[in-house]
């Protein structure tokens, strides 16, 4: 028990002791450090929350835009059977389409903006001007 809590406080000082290490002068050295922690959970954070966000987003973009392609391909976008019998490719290949760009985007988006500015919209994917 008391060798488990060795390893953890020689992680913790490790790595308060390498954080300040980029700072340019003492008081941003002493806001890295304690930054860390916070920075570290809205990373985690954005990870849980921000990802399916992102798949649902890019998820309905995508199914929209491949129904579109779709039913004008078979007869065209005004037609109602066309944008019908388009929604089924359209919308099972958005969706497929935008699970892969939802997750690599919303990974993305948590770890770049939840470092830069922690607990943002941007890290949660739910800005109106993302990628």
């Amino acid at each position: 028990m008391l060798r488990s809590y060795k390893y953890f406080a020689t992680i913790i000082i490790t790595i308060l002791l390498t954080q300040p290490s980029y700072a340019d002068t003492l008081k941003e050295m002493g806001k890295n450090t304690l930054l860390f922690p916070v920075k570290t959970i809205a990373v985690a954070t954005g990870l849980t929350i921000g990802i399916p966000i992102a798949m649902i987003r890019y998820s309905c973009d995508k199914s929209s835009e491949f129904t579109q392609s779709c039913a004008d391909k078979i007869g065209g976008k005004e037609c109602v059977p066309s944008i019908l019998f388009g929604a089924v490719p359209g919308v099972t290949g958005g969706i497929l389409a935008g699970c892969g760009e939802g997750l690599f985007y919303g990974t993305k988006n948590a770890i770049e903006h939840g470092v830069n500015k922690p607990f943002s919209q941007s890290s949660f994917s739910i800005d109106t001007d993302l990628e």
